[in-house]
């Protein structure tokens, strides 16, 4: 019975600093022109919506096997889970039709569903949840701010006057491609009528589910609210590759290195500094869901035996970033 409680004990306290965490960080965004009612709708979304049913999808895999996670690892996995779920979400939305209230519906089920999950599995779990370092959070919170100052201060919302925001072609497109993903799916080129726009799917199709089930524009939710979800899912990626290293010293410097510095950025193809920090659209998610498929195919090369979790978490990763 101790037990137990301690275990509700830790997942409330889980709960509680992610949406304390969240809640926070959506206020940020009020610098760049987002209202306060929507900042609270989307630390709501943010929590409720993609982390709660999260958890309970990690409580499911972990339900039958002993094993343990750090919180930050924790909070990261968590978060890409629910974010996954959500592209799930989009596309039954997109089937009945794009209808903001049967996305409320079921995003509303989903969070019904996934507290119930959570409060049955905490019972029957063996997860450990530990303390993870206070180096790993400052780091996390170091990336948070970059992100913070490198992307989302840099664009202002629409009817903020400012006169240094500059928005380049593609991160246009892929909001334009999410704003078209509210409508019709393929999207529809909605500055050349009658094409179709391929371009990046699962980035541009959470904006649009996300529209869907609060109401906020997506330009919003793609510039102003965005650093905080992408910053669990690259840093959770990277961070969980980062355990491949047994010594502390080597883990710090290999997430050091990939989250402040760009390698030969002048003689390779991909923009690094753009692709992850100023100018993201996607790729940036697509790089942390690689680092997880990664680490859980190296996890599962190591095991002696087939582990049902890190079976599916690596397929669920490599279609995430595929």
């Amino acid at each position: 019975m101790i037990q137990n409680c301690r275990k509700h004990n830790n997942i409330i306290l889980i709960l509680a600093t992610f949406a304390a965490a969240s809640l926070l960080c959506s206020l940020a965004a009020c610098l760049c022109g987002v209202s306060i009612q929507q900042c609270f709708l989307f630390a709501f979304y943010q929590t409720g919506i993609i982390f709660v049913p999260g958890v309970a999808i990690y409580s499911c895999l972990s339900a039958k096997s002993k094993n343990e996670i750090d919180s930050l690892g924790f909070f990261c996995i968590s978060y890409a889970l629910g974010y996954g779920l959500q592209i799930i979400a989009y596309f039954l939305v997109a089937f009945t039709g794009f209808q903001s209230h049967i996305a409320q519906i079921l995003c509303g089920s989903l969070l019904i569903i996934s507290v119930l999950i959570i409060l049955i599995k905490t019972h029957k779990s063996s997860l450990i949840i530990k303390r993870s370092g206070p180096v790993w959070y400052i780091l996390f919170l170091l990336f948070l701010l970059l992100t913070y100052f490198a992307y989302s201060a840099r664009y202002i919302v629409p009817g903020v006057k400012s006169d240094t925001a500059v928005y380049h072609a593609d991160a246009l497109y892929w909001i334009e491609n999410a704003a078209a993903l509210t409508k019709s799916f393929p999207p529809a080129e909605l500055r050349m009528s009658g094409s179709v726009l391929y371009y990046h799917y699962f980035a541009s199709a959470y904006l649009a589910i996300a529209n869907m089930v609060v109401g906020i524009d997506v330009f919003s939710l793609g510039y102003a609210l965005y650093p905080l979800g992408k910053c669990l899912i690259f840093f959770g990626g990277l961070y969980t590759l980062s355990g491949i290293f047994n010594d502390r010293r080597k883990q710090f410097f290999f997430l050091f290195i990939l989250l402040f510095t760009t390698g030969l950025e002048k003689y390779s193809i991909v923009n690094y500094v753009a692709h992850i920090l100023t100018l993201p659209f996607g790729f940036d998610l697509s790089f942390g869901f690689g680092a997880y498929f990664l680490a859980y195919l190296i996890n599962q090369n190591e095991s002696l035996n087939t582990d049902r979790q890190n079976c599916i978490l690596t397929v669920f990763s490599f279609l995430m970033c595929a």
